[in-house]
């Protein structure tokens, strides 16, 4: 049975729960650290420091979670989750990066840092700007690579997540909201991201959101 290591509450390894809920594919996840066998699997590790999500497909050992995600799709999943055509794997991989590249570090500021007010303005206003390419990409489809679901929504769809958790100014995005409501009724999502509200300190919290914090 493929593995899984990762902390539940995560974001990166919910990028690969997820994905998996999608597929369907039965899996063991494993939330004690990985054990790397090869050298720079063992490397790899030792950097971290932390439980990360680290993927075991029948000896294939496979670390990163936009990797992982995209493996699972490839092998497991089928279109439109994962776009048989050249263009379409673009798109979704172009938000995948996005992800990454520009939204991914100030959301992590708000959630993982102590900001004082100054910088809580200033990082919830690079964020509303990050948004902002978003919501004018889903003005004129459902979900980011068209108007099917793909691997390319759960990043930033996790994201999103976090994001409407925080007591922070948004502006309004009612493309961003409608797609938000599309992914938060898919039972992968409810499972894989809704039910595990991230750990650690949150600056700041919606209080209506703190009270109902589920345990780990």
């Amino acid at each position: 049975m493929l593995r899984i290591w990762g902390l539940k509450s995560a974001a990166n390894a919910q990028k690969v729960t997820w994905c998996l809920g999608e597929v369907g594919l039965p899996y063991q996840h494993i939330t004690e650290n990985a054990v790397g066998q090869a050298p720079h699997d063992a490397q790899y590790l030792k950097l971290q420091g932390h439980v990360v999500p680290v993927m075991d497909d029948n000896g294939f050992v496979l670390w990163e979670a936009h990797a992982i995600a995209r493996y699972l799709a490839e092998k497991y999943g089928r279109a439109p989750f994962w776009p048989a055509s050249a263009q379409g794997r673009a798109e979704v991989g172009r938000w995948m990066d996005y992800q990454l590249s520009t939204v991914r570090q100030n959301v992590h500021v708000l959630m993982r840092g102590s900001p004082d007010a100054a910088q809580v303005a200033r990082v919830s206003q690079n964020i509303a700007d990050a948004m902002q390419v978003v919501e004018k990409a889903l003005e004129r489809r459902d979900y980011l690579a068209g108007n099917d679901f793909t691997v390319g929504d759960i990043p930033l769809g996790i994201m999103a997540f976090r994001w409407s958790i925080l007591d922070v100014n948004k502006p309004p995005m009612p493309a961003i909201d409608a797609w938000f409501g599309r992914l938060r009724a898919r039972p992968a999502f409810q499972k894989h991201v809704a039910a595990h509200l991230p750990e650690g300190s949150f600056t700041p919290l919606r209080a209506d959101t703190q009270k109902t914090r589920e345990p780990q």
